[in-house]
Order: structure tokens, then sequence, then C-alpha cells
């Protein structure tokens, strides 16, 4: 089980290092991006969001995290699931033609659908025999 902890750190902090070359390759190939008002805002909050979750990833895959490889598994499916969601979300919404009034209802409903995920992940874990502590947060 240690092999696939690390396979899981591994994975996911090559997918966080690529998401944080991409922001600093944009801003390098167009540095005038950042004259637009907000944009140091929006690319600080960016790559401090992603350093947050470069922490989160360390702590959560330690060796001796005290989390299960269980939890562990089922959050991970959880946030790719999500993930998904909200991807699809963003393609329909960008690339998709839809109605005006329908963009607001499947926004909602996007969101509700990824909130639920995360209760089920949370509700999984908690049935699973995890503190309430740790399912909340993983």
């Amino acid at each position: 089980m240690q092999y696939r902890k690390t396979l899981l750190r591994v994975v996911l902090l090559l997918a966080l290092a690529a998401s944080i070359a991409m922001i600093v390759a944009r801003i390098t190939l167009y540095p005038a991006v950042l004259a637009l008002p907000g944009a140091w805002t929006l690319v600080i909050e960016a790559l401090g969001l992603l350093l947050v979750y470069v922490a989160v990833v360390v702590v959560g895959t330690r060796r001796k995290t005290g989390v299960s490889d269980a939890l562990l598994r089922r959050s991970t499916m959880g946030g790719v699931v999500a993930g998904a969601v909200q991807i699809a979300h963003v393609l329909a919404e960008h690339f998709g033609w839809m109605p005006a009034r329908w963009a607001g209802p499947i926004a909602i409903v996007s969101m509700l659908v990824t909130f639920a995920i995360w209760g089920l992940t949370g509700f999984l874990a908690i049935r699973g025999g995890e503190p309430i502590a740790r399912s909340i947060w993983w």
C-alpha cells in the first residue's frame, strides 16, 4: 500500500508543478497580461492556492500520516469525480451553446453535485470508522 501512496504523491505533485509551470509560462510568453487590472491579485491567489495544495499533498501522503489507504483512495476518487464535474461545467459554459437563462441553473447544479460528492466521501469515511475531523479534512 505504501507504493500506492508514493505513486499518488508523485502524480499529484507533478500535476501541481505542471499547473504552476503553465501559469509562469503564460506570463513569460505574454508579460503584458500583468498590466491588466487585478492581474497580479489573480496570479498571487492562484499560486498561493497551488502552494497550499502542495502542502496538503505532502502532509497527506507522508509515510506515518495516520490516514488510512482506504480514506486516501476514496478522497482522491471523490476529488477526481468532483473535478471532472467542474471541468465539464466549464467546457459546457465556454464551448457549448446554451440559452443564457440556463447558465445560472447549470452552474448551481454543478456546484451542488460537487458538494454532494464531497459530502458523500466524508460520509463514507465516517461510516468506514474514520474520526469525524479526519473525514471532513480529507
